[in-house]
């Protein structure tokens, strides 16, 4: 569950410098569309999203939300004792 007060919450734009790779940063309306549509895992055959919170006209998220969003965009059906 997503209890704003409990997790170290950050900007959208402030988010982005975590999804940064190498010199490229994801832009404003990718996480919007992250947090909106989300991504399909297709090992799942999931949608994912990133949760946030609107507070104030700004958009936020936290850290362990991201972690998160990226552990079920990693997430598939079988273990590696499966394979």
């Amino acid at each position: 569950m997503f209890v704003i007060f409990e997790e170290n919450m950050i900007t959208l734009k402030e988010a982005r410098s975590i999804f940064k790779h190498g010199r490229r940063c994801p832009t404003m309306k990718t996480l919007h569309r992250w947090c909106g549509v989300g991504l399909f895992n297709r090992h799942t055959q999931k949608q994912v999203k990133l949760q946030s919170v609107i507070e104030g006209g700004l958009q936020y998220t936290s850290t362990e939300a991201i972690t998160r969003f990226r552990a079920a965009l990693n997430e598939t059906f079988m273990t590696w004792d499966e394979l």
